[in-house]
């Protein structure tokens, strides 16, 4: 019974999520991460371009050590146990991450001693999965990708977070968008709950917030990875998905990694609005300010980030950085 009681009020502790974390948000550059298109690499199938992996393995490398000074490998040894499942919430909103970052840092954990079968890809449902170039695979034995909402929710959380995953990373493009203003790490997490919670939160922005906030997600989200290689500048249209048209982008080669989503989402929206300024552009599709980045700010054990600009430490090529 002693026992029993032990094991449970030590999964409380492990499951309880501490104070806010570091705003700090590391920033790796990266130049000419875009490989010439080719008879084998038609732009059919790369629309955006070949991105190269030793680029992108680049960038997320130079983000996690200007993050904590040490390398994607150390990082997952201070954080990630040999028994504990790591999920990696793959932003599949259209237009979704870069496949080749998403490989880069599965490979990095399998590297840094994650077994592959520890390994679970997730988002929102399958059809973003599949739109988003990805297979949906379940079976055990190697790397699994699924649909949150094929799994099930329970208490308003997806089961994938609460009985799948130990450890969870949020990996999210960078991109405007039409209703929340800005698409980042908060809005990733829209993957995490049900359909009705998910237009609510479309909605009314603050909602994000609430999600954020959980004390599963608080305790169990290490890592928010922002892909900033080709970021858009002006949010997809109404159909952009559907018809797969993808938004104006401009090539900042950068990857930003943070242990704090608000902080991340921050400057992530200082980039894209310092880029809109420099260029004198007004986009088409307009979009809102997230004015609600600014009420997370000191949210009650959500973040630590200043509205006025959370620290920025940046490796790489620093030219043309955006941020100061």
């Amino acid at each position: 019974m002693l026992a029993t009681i032990a094991a449970i009020t030590m999964l409380t502790l492990a499951a309880a999520p501490g104070p806010p974390p570091d705003p700090t948000v590391g920033i790796g550059r990266v130049a000419d991460f875009l490989l010439p298109l080719g008879p084998f690499t038609p732009r059919i199938f790369y629309p955006e371009g070949k991105i190269s992996d030793i680029s992108a393995r680049q960038a997320l490398n130079l983000a996690i050590e200007a993050l904590t000074g040490k390398d994607m490998a150390a990082w997952t040894a201070a954080n990630i146990r040999p028994v504990q499942s790591v999920g990696i919430q793959a932003d599949c909103s259209w237009p979704p991450v870069s496949m080749v970052l998403l490989d880069v840092l599965i490979d990095e954990l399998v590297k840094a001693g994650v077994a592959p079968s520890r390994v679970c890809v997730y988002a929102a449902d399958d059809h973003d999965i599949y739109r988003a170039g990805l297979l949906v695979r379940k079976e055990d034995g190697g790397v699994r990708v699924i649909g949150t909402a094929s799994e099930g929710f329970r208490n308003g959380l997806s089961r994938v977070a609460l009985d799948y995953c130990d450890v969870l990373i949020n990996l999210a493009r960078l991109k405007p968008h039409r209703r929340l203003g800005l698409w980042g790490c908060l809005a990733n997490n829209l993957s995490l709950v049900d359909y009705p919670d998910r237009e609510e939160a479309l909605a009314n922005p603050e909602r994000l917030l609430d999600m954020a906030g959980r004390a599963t997600v608080r305790a169990k989200m290490k890592l928010c990875i922002v892909d900033a290689l080709q970021p858009p500048f002006e949010a997809p249209s109404a159909n952009a998905d559907r018809e797969r048209q993808l938004p104006p982008r401009w090539p900042y080669g950068g990857v930003l990694a943070s242990a704090d989503p608000v902080a991340a989402d921050i400057v992530g929206w200082r980039l894209i609005e310092a880029y809109r300024a420099a260029q004198g552009i007004q986009p088409a599709q307009l979009s809102p300010r997230p004015d609600y980045l600014e009420r997370a700010c000191g949210a009650a054990g959500l973040s630590r980030a200043l509205a006025t600009g959370p620290p920025v430490v940046i490796r790489g090529n620093q030219t043309d950085a955006l941020v100061r």
